[in-house]
């Protein structure tokens, strides 16, 4: 019979969230003291938009393992999530200093100071996850944004299509390569265009279930 723990992260993999929460359940009665099963249980729970219920769970696993720099990073993902921003900074603030090269971590952390208006510590920070995994689809698509807020949308446009290179199925890159190009067609235009539009890309959601979603 296969593990509790393997079965749940092949659910988890095939975006079977009830499932995986289920298995993760299980793996928790044979052991509640894994942190692992804590926080992989909280991943489905931010994917279902159960931010509460996954917060939990990242909270029960850093209790467990203090210096679990995968858990305050799902635990940023949450608050991210459900728009807390200042919190989320501190998450993965504490999964660097654990982890200085978890890359998805630097592209979540460019996400929040994107949405604070801090587009060159956003496209910094994209910069550094890419370097530490150069196929990670996300951090392309964020520094994209980052790019396009500053108005370099030819160099934004050229993030968004490596992000669908790498991914094709991640929408908020479609989404914001429309935009840029919108934006590159009206250069010529008067000023007040562009603040039009930059308002318009700031209004594309990320995910479904919240302000992110990781690629």
């Amino acid at each position: 019979m296969p593990q509790p723990t393997l079965t749940a992260a092949l659910q988890n993999c095939r975006r079977d969230w009830d499932g995986a929460i289920a298995d993760f359940d299980r793996a928790l009665q044979f052991d509640p003291k894994l942190a692992q099963a804590y926080d992989n249980r909280g991943d489905p729970k931010t994917e279902t938009g159960d931010f509460d219920g996954a917060i939990a769970d990242f909270n029960r696993a850093l209790q467990l393992n203090p210096k679990y720099a995968k858990a305050y990073d799902n635990r940023g993902l949450a608050k991210l999530s459900r728009g807390d921003l200042d919190g989320a900074m501190a998450d993965f603030n504490r999964a660097l200093q654990f982890d200085p090269k978890l890359a998805p971590a630097y592209e979540a952390r460019g996400v929040v100071k994107e949405q604070k208006g801090e587009l060159d510590g956003a496209i910094a920070d994209c910069n550094r996850a890419i370097e530490l995994n150069p196929k990670l689809a996300g951090a392309y698509r964020n520094r994209g944004m980052a790019k396009a807020y500053k108005g370099d949308t030819d160099n934004a446009i050229a993030d968004f299509n490596r992000a669908l290179q790498l991914n094709p199925k991640l929408a908020p890159a479609y989404a914001g390569h429309g935009s840029a190009n919108f934006l590159a067609r009206q250069r010529c235009r008067a000023t007040g265009v562009f603040a039009n539009c930059r308002n318009e890309i700031r209004h594309i959601p990320a995910c479904s279930s919240g302000l992110f979603v990781r690629a």
